[in-house]
């Protein structure tokens, strides 16, 4: 089963690859036993005026975020 994030972007990048980070690290709080997420897609949903926080968002991604083990 594919496992899709689907986050809001504001002004700033951090949120959105924060949440993906903390999912697939299992650093999350539910109301069941947490685990590792493996997520297959992030999409990102944006309004005007967030042009650079979604190219930040982008570097992030892939020179970052990429790379971690999953």
């Amino acid at each position: 089963m594919d496992m899709n994030l689907v986050s809001t972007l504001g002004t700033t990048p951090g949120g959105v690859a924060e949440t993906y980070l903390s999912l697939m690290k299992g650093n999350y709080l539910a109301p069941f036993p947490n685990y590792p997420l493996k997520i297959d897609e992030v999409v990102v949903v944006r309004t005007k005026g967030t042009d650079v926080s979604f190219s930040v968002l982008s570097i992030i991604f892939s020179k970052c975020v990429s790379s971690i083990p999953h």
